[in-house]
């Protein structure tokens, strides 16, 4: 139950730096497309 835990708050991590990487870039890329 450990490394299960364990993986599954790493893979949560990694979601919430891969959402907020792409929410950066669409801001990014707001001004230029609109």
């Amino acid at each position: 139950m450990g490394p299960l835990k364990k993986k599954k708050k790493s893979q949560g991590m990694h979601g919430f730096y891969e959402k907020r990487e792409n929410s950066e870039i669409l801001g990014f890329l707001e001004p230029i497309f609109a």
